[in-house]
């Protein structure tokens, strides 16, 4: 399959009208709950303008979701 199938297209489109909602909503959640709410539309964005697999693109964005929280947890902690 083209990796810019129109259903792929479709995705990524998604994903950039959901960040455009979350900025315009503009929510206040912790630090943990809005990186993870944040990966959504950049994992749809990614997946769709990527060859990756579906679960790549989730197991990456998971992870990238958890580094930014460890971080975030880190820099709360006084840790450099």
């Amino acid at each position: 399959m083209d990796s810019h199938s129109p259903r792929r297209l479709a995705v990524a489109l998604l994903g950039l009208v959901l960040f455009g909602v979350l900025l315009w909503w503009n929510p206040s959640f912790p630090d943990p709950i809005a990186f993870g709410i944040v990966s959504i539309p950049l994992g749809l964005c990614w997946y769709g303008l990527s060859r990756r697999s579906p679960v790549s693109v989730a197991l990456r964005v998971g992870a990238l979701a958890v580094a930014l929280t460890l971080v975030s947890w880190a820099r709360g902690a006084g840790l450099p």
